[in-house]
């Protein structure tokens, strides 16, 4: 077998399986990198190790960011085929998981609590996301960077020194919100009934 046998792709509904993966493949690459560090003979050596830790970390997580839009997107896509609706989720202004939380509970009339702790972590986040994809794990001198760096350091599941880094624990509690959020959207009723 090949490193790019993965078998039959899944559904893009099933795709919160890869979260999953992820969180795997982050701890086996952990492993490998810890074993690395304590055979490192110089700290430039250990220093490189991390940096590349640190950017297979940070792929990672918005690759899981990238999972939780793809699945709430595809639930209420699933959802409108059923419903008795004529506005489709791509009509909305709206984009990303905001989109997906607008068109549920004013389409759909479905019941969500976005003031959950693991939806507000998702906000959060997906202002992390935005600033990785659009600015790199950096921040210049700028007053709006600057801004960013203060709220980014004071959340608990993001480690912000000079740059966004992540631990595997970091991971881990990510995607364990994210598949809550999935899973909102899974069990939400509707409004009224």
């Amino acid at each position: 077998m090949n490193s790019c046998d993965t078998g039959q792709p899944l559904p893009r509904f099933l795709q919160f399986v890869d979260l999953s993966y992820l969180v795997e493949g982050v701890r086996l690459t952990e492993e490998q990198f810890n074993k690395m560090i304590l055979e490192a003979n110089d700290d430039d050596r250990k220093r490189n190790i991390n940096v590349t830790r640190q950017n297979i970390m940070r792929s990672v997580f918005i690759s899981a960011f990238s999972i939780l839009e793809q699945n709430l997107d595809e639930i209420v896509q699933i959802q409108s085929e059923t419903a008795l609706v004529d506005l489709m989720p791509n009509d909305l202004k709206d984009r990303g998981i905001q989109r997906s939380i607008t068109y549920a509970e004013k389409v759909l009339k479905l019941k969500l609590d976005i003031t959950q702790k693991h939806w507000q972590m998702a906000f959060q986040l997906q202002k992390v996301r935005n600033h990785l994809v659009h600015f790199g794990s950096s921040f210049s001198d700028t007053k709006e960077h600057g801004k960013r760096f203060d709220k980014f350091s004071k959340l608990t599941y993001v480690s912000a020194e000079a740059s966004i880094n992540f631990t595997f624990e970091n991971i881990e509690n990510i995607s364990d919100a994210f598949m809550e959020c999935i899973n909102d959207f899974n069990v939400a009723e509707e409004k009224n009934a």
